[in-house]
């Protein structure tokens, strides 16, 4: 009976009406009422069936009215347990559930006021578990790719999105430069990274906000539309500063947004320095350690492509093959240390005698390639010519001494090498590289066959 309030509720009823029936006769004497027709047995048993049934008809009141409600109540409840309960929940975000669980009651009384409890309840689970949704598919995003390109352009996305802004830009510090790497319905957005306000936010390392009244003119087209309200928030992993992110908009923020941004910016600032450690990682891993060229696997590739885009845009490439001349005698007598101080410094002195744009490439031991996009045969043979030169003035010091060494340059190029593949071009300028060892070294031969 304790345990069911409409069992308990029945009995308390069922005896206040037999409590009633049997003390109404003496309030009807006292009243004035004849005791001979008040205490007579079918008076008293008429009262007391009129108080039971008193007591019956409340008990079905209450069922029908407040029962009905509680039932309700519970059912709406237990439906959105089982949403709860089903794995679906943390794939959808309830949104189209949300009006079904709501209940609708306007009463004034206090089921009332549960109702509106749980209604109100409901709201902030959903808007809770909707948060939780976009956190989750935010982060899901950033896993999708290691591209630092890719990464940031759909976060600003999402970011913009999630609070209701109209246009942002995202910006990476670098050797203490703002890069702007994506921006979104924002026209001449470098204008922000030139003023104060960037640097302030990465100074402090706190949120800037900034609200411009609508009597206040604004210099400079920065967006298809008047930003009146700009955020500018920092891009923090682990303490340390990676960039800012300004979102801009033509009314207020909400604050609800504004914190669920900071949630979000936690997790592209993880994002974002896994990108530049991936980057890192792979500029190292296409890198020689010793010349800080790139290594003959990552060469192979970025030979393909310039041979492919040379082919597509119908433009010449040059190949050049370096050989540094009796390298071995060098090791054999200054020791191979003093020979990685050539190969270094040889290395430095062909990249500063390249132009922008030309590809050096450690092909391997004291061999080096070459390639020279959009150079004919007679630019190569310049371009290989001066390279020639800068290493035979070259001078590697090393204690009291100065160690002096040339190069043989094998040159070709396509398409005046009729090379079907980027194989068949660099095995053409080997061949012009065995033709300059062969003929004294120190010198360039250009081959095209």
């Amino acid at each position: 009976m304790k345990k069911n309030i409409f069992v308990k509720l029945s009995v308390y009823m069922m005896g206040f009406g037999l409590f009633v029936g049997v003390l109404f006769p003496f309030i009807v004497v006292l009243l004035g009422g004849s005791p001979d027709t008040t205490y007579r047995f079918s008076f008293i048993f008429v009262s007391i069936v009129a108080g039971l049934v008193v007591g019956v008809v409340n008990i079905l009141f209450a069922r029908l009215f407040i029962e009905r409600k509680i039932s309700k109540l519970s059912v709406y409840m237990n439906s959105v347990n089982e949403k709860l309960s089903s794995s679906t929940i943390l794939k959808n975000d309830l949104e189209a559930d949300h009006e079904e669980c709501m209940v609708c009651d306007d009463s004034t009384d206090k089921i009332g006021e549960s109702t509106r409890a749980f209604n109100s309840l409901l709201d902030t689970l959903c808007l809770q578990l909707n948060k939780n949704k976009r956190i989750r598919d935010f982060s899901n995003l950033l896993n999708s790719d290691l591209e630092l390109n890719t990464i940031t352009n759909k976060a600003l996305r999402q970011l913009i999105d999630s609070i209701g802004a109209k246009g942002g830009a995202l910006a990476v510090e670098e050797k203490g430069e703002l890069n702007l790497i994506a921006t979104y319905h924002m026209i001449n957005a470098e204008q922000i990274l030139e003023s104060k306000i960037p640097w302030e936010t990465l100074k402090n390392s706190k949120r800037q906000y900034l609200h411009i009244p609508e009597h206040v003119k604004i210099d400079g087209l920065l967006a298809t539309y008047r930003p009146s309200h700009t955020l500018v928030e920092p891009i923090i992993y682990k303490d340390i500063l990676l960039g800012i992110i300004i979102l801009s908009n033509d009314t207020a923020f909400e604050d609800s947004g504004l914190e669920h941004i900071e949630m979000l910016i936690n997790n592209l600032g993880m994002a974002i320095n896994n990108s530049l450690a991936h980057e890192q990682l792979t500029r190292l891993a296409a890198k020689d350690p010793l010349t800080n060229l790139y290594n003959r696997r990552y060469g192979l590739k970025r030979m393909k492509e310039e041979y492919s885009r040379s082919l597509r845009n119908k433009i010449p490439l040059g190949v050049a093959m370096l050989d540094i001349d009796h390298f071995k005698k060098v090791n054999d007598t200054y020791g191979h240390l003093v020979g990685d101080k050539v190969l270094s410094e040889m290395a430095l002195a062909l990249q500063e005698s390249l132009r922008e744009g030309d590809i050096a490439i450690r092909y391997g031991g004291e061999e080096f390639l070459v390639l020279l996009p959009g150079a004919a045969e007679k630019d190569c043979i310049i371009l290989a010519e001066r390279v020639r030169r800068i290493i035979e003035e070259l001078v590697v010091t090393h204690t009291s001494q100065q160690i002096k060494f040339t190069i043989s340059v094998g040159v070709t190029s396509f398409p005046h090498c009729d090379a079907s593949s980027i194989e068949d071009l660099v095995a053409c300028a080997d061949k012009a590289l065995y033709a300059a060892k062969q003929n004294g070294r120190n010198r360039v031969i250009y081959l095209n066959k």
